[in-house]
């Protein structure tokens, strides 16, 4: 049996819908360094750094072409926007020409920057060919943990560490995110209704793009739930707002559980030794959470795991709840066949936000606090610390997702 075009497009771009009187832009990018129009970065560590332009078709033209030798870095001091605080993302394009992955560090530098524990380092890998890079500055933490002053950036860099490196660069940008614009049109938003069986209800746009097919339709028989003079979609729709946290889960549903907390699993690894886990009733974890006080340079996690190969899973995800006023700075810790120092083993650094979180950690682009990949096919131990020590924080199951595959 065939499928009708219509419906497949419609299918396919469903994620994009949104209510036909709504008017959300696109997220408004500002460049930092404009490759394309000839600028250059204007901080290199030494003069072994080369840079030269280059037109590379799969970046769109011209590409900024960086030689970089083992330990040396590129990118931008005395910045004319120092203020990254409106931003929530820097994103560029790169296209690595070798045949084997390229770890880098991207250093961002701010006012109070003195030493590697209070600037952020973020691992960044350039896999083989053309790279989208988008790193989320609303979750960067200080390599203590401290969150960095996004308003004051004196210096920011992306470096090299055993390996000398060539690759090409597109242009930089900061990024806004996108906010619903007040509409235009004078007259209120229809009124919501659940329509009856087999009834048209409220129309909804889908706007989007399926490659390179335009999709610009108009669906009726949906039913909106109207709030205040705006519109939101039902709870029954992903990303949608209602009063049962369970509901608006989003999460991918494959994977494996590393930490089966809602059905009573505690973690078996924890430092100090009697650091006190318990079981709690947490509705915005849509039931039984674990209830963590973690003291400075404590921990908790797993080892002796049941799952030792997470070659075959794309992310690492979580959720937690802080019920604190103040963001709660978190270290994630893989310890692998290859760890046998600092140098060696991952250490990701996350922030708590007040509230409900979501934590989502892609770890195809994780690497080793050296730059080197991560042997994650023996994963050996997990764990969070707090260097600070952080109050009573719940947390859900902890969870291996697959990477979902086309069709």
């Amino acid at each position: 049996m065939k499928t009708s075009k219509a419906v497949v497009l419609a299918a396919s771009a469903l994620c994009l819908a949104i209510p036909a009187w709504a008017d959300i832009p696109a997220p408004k990018r500002t460049p930092i360094i404009q490759v394309r129009q000839g600028a250059m970065p204007n901080d290199t560590s030494s003069d072994a750094v080369k840079l030269s332009q280059e037109n590379r078709p799969e970046l769109g033209g011209t590409a900024l072409k960086v030689v970089l030798p083992a330990g040396e870095s590129f990118g931008q001091g005395h910045l004319a926007n120092p203020d990254w605080s409106g931003f929530t993302a820097l994103q560029f394009d790169a296209s690595n020409p070798a045949t084997a992955n390229l770890p880098l560090t991207l250093t961002i530098k701010e006012k109070n920057s003195t030493s590697l524990a209070n600037r952020v380092d973020v691992p960044v890998l350039l896999k083989p060919g053309k790279n989208s890079i988008s790193i989320d500055l609303t979750g960067l933490a200080n390599g203590d943990g401290s969150r960095p002053d996004l308003t004051s950036i004196r210096q920011w860099y992306l470096a090299t560490l055993d390996t000398p490196a060539t690759a090409y660069f597109g242009d930089f940008f900061l990024v806004s995110a996108a906010l619903p614009a007040a509409s235009t049109n004078s007259a209120p938003a229809p009124a919501a209704s659940s329509p009856a069986p087999g009834g048209s209800g409220q129309s909804v746009r889908i706007v989007g793009k399926i490659g390179d097919i335009p999709i610009d339709l108009t669906i009726t028989g949906v039913s909106v739930a109207a709030s205040g003079s705006g519109a939101t979609a039902s709870a029954s729709t992903p990303g949608a707002s209602g009063p049962d946290p369970a509901a608006t889960d989003t999460a991918p549903k494959s994977g494996r559980a590393l930490i089966a907390v809602s059905k009573g699993e505690m973690p078996n690894d924890r430092t100090p030794d009697d650091l006190n886990l318990d079981s709690e009733d947490r509705v915005e974890l849509g039931g039984t959470a674990l209830k963590v006080s973690i003291p400075v340079g404590g921990s908790f996690g797993q080892s002796h795991i049941r799952l030792a190969d997470w070659s075959g899973y794309g992310t690492f995800r979580f959720q937690a709840f802080n019920p604190n006023p103040n963001d709660v700075p978190l270290s994630l810790t893989i310890k692998h066949r290859g760890s046998t120092n600092f140098g060696t083993r991952v250490n990701y650094p996350l922030v708590l936000k007040p509230g409900k979180n979501t934590v989502s950690i892609d770890l195809t682009g994780l690497t080793n606090t050296n730059g080197s990949k991560p042997d994650l096919g023996a994963v050996s131990q997990w764990y969070l610390s707090s260097d600070n020590g952080a109050p009573s924080l719940y947390f859900g199951d902890f969870t291996l997702e697959t990477a979902k595959q086309p069709g």
